[in-house]
């Protein structure tokens, strides 16, 4: 039989290409294996990682089984946990990345394959922290008008920064009420005569729209997860334009909403009743909300409607969850107590303090919270570090005698804290000439040093990861 030469020309082709493929496994073959690339590794460069997040290493072939622990380092220094799985290693981080450094990921040849072959050669990648920024709102309490006096003066600000240079207003309007952030999106809810409304920028591009409500009225409470698009919100109509009927129909009502696509959910307690709530908390992916009716009693809430709320007890008033969700902490008339979400259970805490506790911040590990002492002449705040429940506590910071605590928050990477004071030590913060607060002055301290790094006036303050 006779062989054209586009048939030769076919048959040398499969032939080159099939010699290729011998050579390439022959060579693979013998040099063990190789990493392909380290999995989520442009998350961290555009977040800090905290304690307890994973990474993972991922080969080019089958591994043998075993603890590689002593053949992976992370420098600076970062304790870990290994565990091989068939063609990785996940790597558990047992610390937190410091923000703005630089890591170096060292994965010495002592790897082996399936075949008993080792590594050709080390493996290294670095990877760089981001330098952290914030969001905040400046707001305006009303200035005097003099001869410097400009139209935008009259407006609060949303703004964000990077540690370390000049803040950058994304947002302005005549009188913002409360604004929520994270790193790729800023929901800011406004005042206006009739009603509130909530206006969505996107962190990067600064585009702004108008997010339309699904009913009229004022929001009182609104929370967006730190990690994700979802935010949950309530509307309460005005109850000087409406029927006290419709007020009770209406009130309170919870809606989410997934600022990719900007749909809008309205939130069930059971089929075709709608859920209330006076208080609202997500976890840090958006994927489940604590909410507590009034008749202070909480509920686990899907955001998307996925299943029915769950009861979980009544509280006077709860902190959250910890960032991998796995309790939340409630406050009673007896005290503390941890809820176990994954199996119910519940644990007593007992904070050793004399004086009252303000507020707590959960993370995985790690416990911050701030006390207040008070005194017939002034009020003693501190903010305290717990590293686990029955570690022991060290102070993080005190209060001058001319000012008191407000709020605080410490960064993903825990080396960071803003603190924000009210000089007038005035009890609450509103809108324009109304509030007590005339200045409320946000301090950012480095934990480590006991250092003030800086300090400006604005509330609200929050970390984007």
């Amino acid at each position: 039989m006779r062989i054209n030469t586009y048939t030769r020309s076919i048959i040398s082709l499969c032939l080159v290409l099939f010699g290729c493929i011998f050579v390439a496994s022959l060579f693979l073959y013998n040099h063990g294996p190789r990493v392909r690339f380290i999995e989520l590794i442009d998350d961290i460069e555009k977040s800090s990682l905290t304690q307890n997040s994973t990474f993972r290493i991922v080969f080019d072939r089958p591994l043998e089984q075993s603890d590689y622990s002593s053949s992976i380092s992370i420098t600076p220094e970062l304790p870990f946990t290994a565990q091989t799985t068939t063609q990785s290693i996940l790597i558990t981080l047992n610390d937190n990345l410091r923000h703005d450094t630089k890591y170096e990921i060292y994965i010495s040849p002592d790897i082996i394959d399936k075949s008993g072959k080792k590594m050709r050669s080390a493996y290294t990648n670095t990877i760089e922290t981001e330098v952290p920024s914030y969001a905040f709102l400046e707001r305006n309490y009303g200035p005097t008008i003099d001869s410097s006096f400009s139209e935008t003066d009259a407006n609060d600000h949303v703004k964000i920064a990077q540690l370390g240079k000049e803040p950058e207003i994304i947002f302005s309007y005549p009188q913002i009420r409360s604004f929520v952030a994270n790193s790729s999106y800023t929901l800011v809810v406004v005042k206006d005569e009739l009603k509130d409304n909530l206006y969505a920028i996107d962190t990067t591009s600064k585009i702004i729209k108008q997010i339309y409500l699904p009913q009229d009225g004022r929001i009182p409470k609104i929370v967006l997860s730190k990690r994700s698009a979802t935010a949950l919100f309530t509307v309460v109509p005005d109850y000087n334009k409406v029927t006290s009927e419709y007020y009770e129909i209406y009130a309170n009502r919870v809606f989410s909403i997934n600022l990719e696509n900007e749909e809008i959910l309205q939130l069930n307690k059971e089929p075709n009743t709608p859920l209330k709530a006076y208080e609202l908390q997500l976890d840090t992916d958006g994927q489940v909300a604590l909410v507590q009716d009034e008749s202070q009693v909480f509920y686990i809430v899907n955001p998307f409607n996925d299943y029915e709320p769950i009861p979980i007890g009544s509280h006077n008033e709860s902190f959250g969850f910890n960032e991998n969700t796995t309790e939340i902490l409630f406050r009673d008339t007896g005290g503390f107590s941890r809820y176990a979400t994954e199996n119910s259970d519940v644990t007593a805490v007992d904070f050793i303090t004399d004086g009252y506790i303000q507020n707590v911040i959960l993370k995985t590990n790690t416990i911050f919270y701030s006390i207040s002492s008070y005194s017939q002449n002034s009020v003693k705040n501190s903010i305290n570090l717990l590293p686990s429940w029955d570690g022991e506590e060290e102070v993080l910071w005190t209060n001058n005698n001319n000012e008191s605590l407000s709020s605080f928050s410490p960064s993903y990477d825990n080396s960071l804290l803003a603190v924000q004071t009210n000089p007038e030590k005035c009890r609450f913060d509103d809108i324009g000439e109304r509030s007590a607060c005339k200045e409320t002055n946000q301090k950012l301290i480095d934990v480590a040093k006991g250092e003030l790094l800086e300090e400006f006036l604005g509330i609200n303050f929050v970390w984007l990861p």
